[in-house]
C-alpha cells in the first residue's frame, strides 16, 4: 500500500509539471502545532491514601512510574512506588526528568528531585536567599531550558517577590531576586484611583506565564479589595520591570490565586503564543462564594491588555477547573459542574458542589465557542469527583485523560486529537485517590 501510495504521488507531481514533492508514509506522525513533542518519555501517576493530595493534605503522596498509559492493564500501588510524603510536597515543579519545589515541605530552601519506582533522589538542594516563600503558595515558569523563576507573597501580602535561579546539574543557583514593586507601580496606582479602589493585599501567588517572542513575564494577581476583577502585570523578564499593568472585569478572579500552577494546568498558550487564562467568578445569589461560573480571556502575543474581543466559554455553566490546549485552535477542559453531572438543580445551592461526582471533561473550540464532551464506544466519559487534581495532559498528538468515577475504578483514556477518537487505557485498582498524571522525560 505505501509503495502504490508513494508511486500515485510520484505521477501527480510529473504530471503537473516534472516537480516532485514528496508524500509522507505516515499522515499519523504530522506534527499538531502548539502541543508538545516529546518522544522518550515515560509517566508518573500520583495518588494518595487517606485522602486527597494538596492543599496540606495529611495523606500519604505515592507516585509510580509507568511506560504505558494506554495498555489494558491494572495498575496497582500497594508496595509499588515511591512514597513522596516526608521528601516534597505534590504540588511541584516539573522540567525534563526532575522534579523542583520551592519550600519543600515548609522547609526554607530550593530543591530538585528525581523520582523513580524505588525512591525520591535528593539531586540538588539551595537555602533560600534575600526572599523567602511559602511551602505551595508561588507561581513560576521557565525562561529557557535552565533558568527559572518563582513568585509569590509571603507574610503580609503587601507584595509580590520574584527570585531567578539557575539550574546546573547538582546546584541551584539564585541569579537574582526582588521585590516586583506592584505597590508604588503608577499604572497600578491609576486603575485604583480611576475606579475609586484601595489598594488591598495581594493574591497569595497569582499565576504568570514567560512569552519568549517579547521575553516578558505575563503575570495574573488579585487585590483583595477588588471583588469585581482581577490585574495583569507585563514584566520585562531581563530587568523584572513592569511594562504595564491592566484590570479586566469581566470575570471576578482567574482560577488559580493561592497555589500557582504547582499542580493544575490553569492557562494555556496556543502556536502564536497568545495566552488564554481561564477565569470564574460567583454566580449571582449564589449561597457560598465557591459555587462559580467559568470564562476564559485572551492576551494576544505582542500585546500589553487584554483582547476585549475575545471572551470564551461565554454562555456555559459550570467552573474552569483545568485547561490544556489541543491544537488546531480547541481546548480541553475539566469543568465543575453539579447541575449538568446531576449533582443538584441548581448551581446557586452550595450541597451539589462539595466533594460529590461533579466534574466532566469537555473540548471547547476557541473560534466558534462550541463546547463538546469527550466520548468512548458511544459513551460519555464519566463524571468525576477531585477538584484539586491535574489528570490531564496533552502530548504527541493525544490527549491523556483520567476520571475518578462514582461506580468503577478510576482510569485513564487516551483521546487521539486528529481522530477525535477516545479509547480507554489502564486502571487504577480501586482503594487510591487518583490526583495527577505527568510526562517525564527519560533524557
Amino acid at each position: 500500500m505505501k509503495n502504490f501510495r508513494f508511486l500515485a504521488c510520484t505521477l501527480a507531481a510529473l504530471a503537473i509539471g516534472g516537480s516532485f514533492t514528496a508524500c509522507s508514509d505516515d499522515d499519523d506522525k504530522e506534527v499538531i502545532k502548539g502541543i508538545p513533542q516529546v518522544n522518550d518519555v515515560h509517566y508518573d501517576i500520583l495518588v494518595s491514601v487517606g485522602g486527597g493530595a494538596g492543599m496540606g493534605s495529611t495523606a500519604s503522596n505515592i507516585i509510580q512510574s509507568l511506560n504505558s498509559l494506554e495498555t489494558n492493564t491494572v495498575v496497582d500501588f500497594t508496595n509499588i512506588g515511591a512514597d513522596i510524603t516526608a521528601v516534597m510536597d505534590a504540588e511541584a515543579m516539573i522540567k525534563g526528568q526532575y522534579y523542583y519545589e520551592a519550600a519543600p515541605l515548609g522547609l526554607a530552601r530550593y530543591g530538585k528531585y528525581k523520582v523513580t519506582n524505588t525512591g525520591v533522589e535528593t539531586v540538588a538542594e539551595r537555602p533560600f536567599g534575600q526572599n523567602t516563600y511559602k511551602d505551595r503558595r508561588y507561581t513560576h515558569d521557565w525562561l529557557n531550558d535552565s533558568e527559572f523563576f518563582v513568585m509569590g507573597s509571603n507574610g503580609n501580602s503587601s507584595e509580590i517577590l520574584w527570585t531567578k535561579l539557575k539550574d546546573e546539574g547538582s546546584k541551584l543557583t539564585i541569579m537574582a531576586e526582588g521585590e516586583l514593586g506592584l505597590g508604588t507601580n503608577a499604572a497600578y496606582l491609576k486603575i485604583l484611583e480611576d475606579n475609586n479602589l484601595t489598594a488591598g493585599t495581594f493574591s497569595t501567588s497569582g499565576l504568570a506565564r514567560y512569552r519568549s517572542k517579547d521575553n516578558t513575564i505575563v503575570y495574573a494577581f488579585r487585590n483583595t479589595k477588588d471583588k469585581e476583577g482581577f490585574y495583569v502585570a507585563f514584566i520585562d523578564a531581563t530587568t523584572m520591570l513592569i511594562k504595564n499593568v491592566v484590570r479586566d472585569t469581566r470575570a471576578e478572579q482567574m482560577a488559580g490565586t493561592a497555589y500557582g500552577e504547582l499542580l493544575q494546568h490553569k492557562m494555556f498558550m496556543d502556536e502564536n503564543e497568545n495566552l488564554y487564562i481561564s477565569c470564574n467568578s460567583q454566580i449571582p445569589g449564589a449561597e457560598k462564594s465557591t459555587c462559580q461560573y467559568g470564562c476564559l480571556l485572551r492576551i494576544n502575543n505582542g500585546t500589553y491588555e487584554f483582547d476585549a474581543t475575545y471572551e470564551g466559554y461565554k454562555d456555559y455553566t459550570g467552573k474552569i477547573i483545568t485547561s490544556d490546549y489541543l491544537g488546531n485552535n480547541k481546548a480541553l477542559l475539566y469543568i465543575q459542574d453539579p447541575q449538568h453531572t446531576g449533582c443538584s438543580t441548581d448551581n446557586k445551592v452550595y450541597a451539589g458542589w462539595g466533594s460529590d461526582y461533579n466534574g466532566y471533561y469537555a473540548i471547547l473550540d476557541l473560534t466558534t465557542d462550541q463546547k463538546s464532551e469527550i466520548e468512548c464506544d458511544g459513551e460519555k466519559l464519566p463524571y468525576s469527583s477531585g477538584t484539586f487534581s491535574q489528570r490531564s495532559f496533552v502530548l504527541n498528538n493525544k490527549a491523556y485523560i483520567g476520571v475518578n468515577p462514582k461506580n468503577a475504578a478510576p482510569c485513564v483514556y487516551v483521546y487521539d486529537i486528529k481522530s477525535g477518537k477516545a479509547t480507554k487505557g489502564i486502571t487504577i485498582k480501586e482503594g487510591f485517590t487518583f490526583d495527577r498524571i505527568i510526562y517525564i522525560s527519560n533524557k
